[in-house]
């Protein structure tokens, strides 16, 4: 039996066939109106038809994004992937891989000098009823990021690391601070964002207590 994702990607499927047909239509449309035939009005009418499956297209694909972003729970696996590897297949761009190698090499720095480090994972969730265009989405995030980045500390890092997610590591903060750290962020992103679409949200978890974990 197919699963609501699978179901998901057929539909994606099938509207992304439509919107070629309608392409052809248009083109060949245009190829008429070269020869001199009068489909002015076709062409408007296909040029709409276009932009309205767009906006479909669009839509669906941010509907799969945020069902299948991943959520808390997935912290730690999250984190064993960070640790084993610094080309984690899931990385999205070349600063998650250097997120990652930054991540092995405070493990490291765990081991040897028993500091506390923790993993912070942040997720953008949208409202109730509501479903925001791509340009929200990505204003958002971008604002969130400056955020992130303008209350951690230097020896602090960030990456983006799923469509609506971000990944901190804290170096070595005082743990019952943490929540006052995000707290600060959030309130930095509410601050500058005027859409109230997205509900920021946080869970974290020490970096030495995976080590410990793994020894047993």
């Amino acid at each position: 039996m197919a699963t609501h994702f699978e179901r998901q990607l057929e539909a994606l499927h099938v509207q992304i066939i439509t919107m070629g047909s309608f392409c052809e239509k248009a083109i060949s449309l245009s190829n008429k109106a070269i020869r001199g035939e009068d489909c002015i009005k076709a062409i408007f009418e296909t040029d709409r038809e276009i932009d309205t499956k767009e906006r479909e297209i669009e839509n669906l694909c941010m509907r799969i994004l945020l069902h299948q972003q991943p959520v808390a729970r997935d912290l730690r696996q999250i984190a064993d992937s960070l640790r084993q590897s610094g080309s984690y297949a899931g990385a999205l761009d070349l600063n998650y891989r250097d997120f990652s190698r930054q991540y092995e090499y405070m493990n490291q720095l765990i081991i040897r000098s028993s500091c506390r480090c923790y993993l912070v994972m942040v997720t953008m969730e949208t409202a109730a009823d509501t479903l925001p265009h791509i340009e929200e989405i990505e204003q958002a995030l971008s604002q969130m990021e400056q955020s992130i980045r303008q209350t951690i500390r230097r020896v602090d890092v960030c990456t983006r690391y799923s469509a609506m997610q971000y990944l901190i590591i804290l170096f070595e903060p005082i743990e019952t601070q943490i929540p006052n750290i995000m707290d600060r962020i959030f309130i930095q992103y509410y601050k500058h964002s005027k859409n109230h679409s997205f509900q920021p949200g946080y869970e974290y978890l020490t970096m030495t207590e995976m080590k410990e974990n793994d020894d047993k």
